[in-house]
């Protein structure tokens, strides 16, 4: 797929937003960066996938969708999301993700070793939620 690239239109709107924001004007880093092996201490931050890796293998991406240095969780990410500088990361990271799908779909060796990975590392941990559990699924009343 190859680096992200970007318009002049799209980089003068980098450099607004990066002005509005007090941030340095840098542009936009659309650069492909080559895997990293699995943290042994990850770093700290949430996501709605905490408790699903316990029980699963899980991989994390992340995809340009806003200009260097843009304050997350602000308005400035919002406008880039709603224009094409987050589209194109958007549909960048879900070409990825689609092909992971495919490499793991297609190749069971693949497929198996990081199912062993997995195993290995969780080791004899046995996850227990911190919530307690609901009320049955629809269905198993």
């Amino acid at each position: 797929m190859g680096d992200l690239t970007y318009t002049q239109e799209e980089l003068e709107f980098a450099y607004k937003i990066q002005e509005a924001t007090s941030k340095p004007k840098l542009g936009i880093d659309g650069k492909i960066r080559p895997l990293k092996p699995t943290a042994e201490h990850p770093m700290g931050g949430s996501t709605d996938v905490g408790d699903v890796s316990f029980l699963v293998p899980v991989v994390r991406m992340g995809a340009t969708v806003a200009p260097k240095g843009t304050p997350w969780h602000s308005w400035a990410v919002v406008a880039c999301g709603g224009m094409s500088i987050g589209h194109k990361g958007m549909v960048y990271a879900a070409k990825a993700l689609g092909m992971s799908m495919v490499d793991l779909f297609t190749d069971k060796a693949l497929l198996q070793s990081i199912k062993e990975e997995f195993k290995e590392r969780k080791g004899d941990y046995q996850y227990k939620a911190l919530l307690p559990a609901g009320p049955p699924l629809i269905g198993e009343e």
